[in-house]
Order: structure tokens, then C-alpha cells, then sequence
């Protein structure tokens, strides 16, 4: 919210994929009055608090536990690299990444603040670590808030590897506004790389 600030942005949209998600939903829970419409892309709504999920999800989601536990936060440390690879390789269907594109991402994980970032973030949405204070309140706001009325579009890969459909069969009913599920045939947990032309239209449609 403070770059919107600063750019002088008073209402706006926002469009978020995967933390991005629950980022865009973070800032229409915490500032309704600016916030005008958002779409969520590949993972699933956290108001109302994150419910322990089903085994079939918690062993999609087994990076969350690793990362909990001394010896995976090292693993991390040592190759996020090879970490990283591990999960867009399971995300999505094969053949969505290439090599190029996967070292020009890859120099992200080497800022020094990257495994810190990424082990607290985990480690605090199943309470195995305090929330940052800065967003404590916020993230009280989210639990608290059971539904959002502004309109909003979530966008579903069917053969997502972390999050398939199953994993979002409860989003529709977090929002009592204006409302679209949009589940895309062939698609993956990464679709604004793998079908950037279709996720393109698709927002600017709603965003007009």
C-alpha cells in the first residue's frame, strides 16, 4: 500500500499468483475503500484462517512441513536452487519451463534475504513461527473476515500439482459478489507462463 501511496494511486486493481494471491486478497481485506476488484491465481482463499488441510493436500504441500523442521530449513539454505526446481517440476506439466528460463529466475533465490523470507513465511502460516509484527494486524483482519463482496475472479489450472481443483472447491463461497471460477484445461499451477495470451485477455476483461 505504501508504493500506492507514493505513487499518488488512490484506487486500484490487483491481480496476484500464488503468494501474489493471498497478497491481492490482503490488501481488499485491509483496505476495502481502495481496493476495487482482484484475481486470484492458482491459490486458494485464506479468509477465514488456513483450516489444517486434508492428507491428500498436506503431502501436495510437503515443502510447508520440511521448511518447519531444522534440518529442511538447512537443505533449503544450502541449495534453494535445487529446491525450487523440485516444485516446477511437480507444479506443472512437463516441457512449461526451459533451462533458460529457470536460471533467469534463479538468480532471484540468491539475494541474501531469500531463505530467510521464504522459511519465516511458511513456518508462520501454521504457527510455527510468530507472524511479523508489521503484519500482525492484518493478518487478525483475514482470519476475521469470513467473505469479500468485491468482484473477483479466480483462475484454476486443472492439472495444477500443488493446488489441483479439488484444493479450491471452497473459494467461491469467501466471495458474495460478483464472481468467476475459471478452470483452464491443461494448465498447471504456473498459467501466467504457461498460457500468458489467455491470462492476459482474461484480466483485462475484468479489470475494464
Amino acid at each position: 500500500i505504501d508504493l500506492m501511496d507514493a505513487l499518488g494511486i488512490e484506487r486500484f486493481v490487483v491481480a496476484g499468483h500464488d503468494w501474489g494471491s493471498n497478497t491481492a486478497e490482503a490488501l481488499a481485506v485491509g483496505w476495502p475503500d481502495r481496493v476495487t476488484r482482484i484475481a486470484m491465481l492458482s491459490t486458494p482463499s485464506r479468509l477465514g484462517g488456513a483450516p489444517t488441510p486434508p492428507f491428500a493436500q498436506a503431502q501436495r504441500q510437503w515443502y510447508h512441513w520440511f521448511q518447519a523442521t531444522q534440518r529442511g530449513a538447512e537443505a533449503v539454505r544450502r541449495d534453494p536452487k535445487g529446491f525450487s526446481r523440485v516444485m516446477w517440476d511437480n507444479w506443472s506439466p512437463p516441457g512449461w519451463y526451459d533451462a533458460a528460463t529457470f536460471d533467469a529466475v534463479a538468480t532471484s533465490w540468491d539475494n541474501p534475504d531469500w531463505a530467510d523470507v521464504t522459511l519465516h513465511s511458511y513456518r508462520a502460516r501454521w504457527d510455527e513461527a510468530a507472524p511479523d509484527p508489521r503484519s500482525a494486524a492484518l493478518e487478525g483482519r483475514i482470519k476475521a473476515t469470513k467473505q469479500l463482496s468485491l468482484p473477483t475472479v479466480y483462475v484454476q489450472g486443472a492439472v495444477d500439482g500443488v493446488n489441483p481443483p479439488e484444493a479450491s472447491q471452497e473459494v467461491p463461497s469467501k466471495f458474495n459478489g460478483p464472481f468467476a471460477f475459471k478452470l483452464l484445461d491443461g494448465v498447471g499451477h504456473f498459467p501466467t507462463r504457461e498460457v500468458p495470451a489467455t491470462i492476459a485477455a482474461m484480466l483485462i476483461e475484468h479489470f475494464s
